[in-house]
């Protein structure tokens, strides 16, 4: 009977070393980074949300998109603008029989704010985990972000102890609470869906901005949520954006809404690019 060559043997040792040594490595590496991001996330106690001398650029902008991207958008932008209008081409139903009693009926409002579909987002019900940092800007420009997604069904993790962190293929055991929170103590997160986390992001613009409110009393507020208007084109003067033509889907009729700025938030289906280019306007893309 034949035996394994001894230098296969020798050769097959020195790879599983090789592959040893490389896994300390980067798992050291690993560990590196994960106390940098840690230490980083702790430098940042107060986010600047609201510069209290922010100057003014217009009275009015508008937003093409309103999902995630529009929403914190328009939410910036009402430091520096007057108005902001939101234009989300789905017919949302975010207000339980649009207005009256119903709304001050938060959680029906946070719980339609939330849809079970979106014609144009891909994965919209498939979990996601939403970055340490981005979950501190949520909360900061949102108060209350983290528990309204709570309240949808989210649940709390923390990448070193509810996460798998796999090197090399192999498998790295989960830390317990205790380890994870030494290492990584600024590393808490929540998992929850794309309906979820736009939901919240969406309940909480409409809220804090009086818009839910506004509703009701119908005073005039600084936001403009304009469900089912689907933006066609850019209308510009002397290569000067002036607005968007707009259509409404639920009455069925065109418009056009004068602005000072337009933000093209619109995903994967943008027609930004397009529209510039029939201006004119060679745009300078970076990706």
């Amino acid at each position: 009977m034949g035996g394994v060559p001894a230098t296969a043997s020798v050769a097959t040792a020195a790879a599983a070393a090789t592959a040893a040594i490389a896994a300390v490595i980067a798992l050291a590496r690993w560990a590196k980074n994960v106390a940098i991001m840690s230490s980083a996330l702790a430098d940042l106690k107060e986010l600047p949300v609201d510069p209290p001398q922010a100057k003014r650029h217009g009275r009015h902008a508008v937003v093409v998109g309103g999902s995630i991207a529009g929403l914190t958008t328009a939410r910036v932008l009402l430091r520096y603008f007057d108005v902001v209008t939101v234009l989300e081409s789905e017919e949302l139903a975010v207000v339980p029989g649009g207005s009256g009693s119903q709304v001050h009926d938060e959680a029906s409002i946070r719980a339609t704010c939330a849809p079970s579909t979106r014609k144009n987002i891909i994965q919209f019900q498939s979990n996601h985990v939403v970055p340490c940092l981005a979950l501190k800007v949520l909360e900061a420009l949102f108060p209350g972000f983290t528990g309204d997604c709570m309240a949808l069904g989210a649940r709390h993790s923390h990448l070193m102890h509810n996460m798998d962190t796999y090197l090399f293929g192999v498998r790295i055991p989960i830390l317990s609470r205790a380890d994870a929170m030494k290492l990584g103590p600024n590393l808490d997160t929540v998992v929850c869906s794309r309906s979820v986390i736009e939901g919240s992001v969406r309940f909480r613009l409409l809220k804090d901005s009086g818009y839910l409110t506004s509703l009701k009393d119908g005073h005039e507020c600084r936001l403009h949520y304009r469900p089912g208007t689907a933006a066609n084109a850019l209308i510009a003067e002397k290569g000067k954006v002036k607005g968007v033509q707009v259509f409404d889907k639920i009455s069925q009729t065109s418009e056009l809404i004068e602005a000072d700025a337009v933000v093209d938030a619109s995903g994967r289906s943008s027609w930004g690019l397009k529209w510039i280019r029939t201006l004119g306007i060679n745009p300078h893309v970076t990706r």
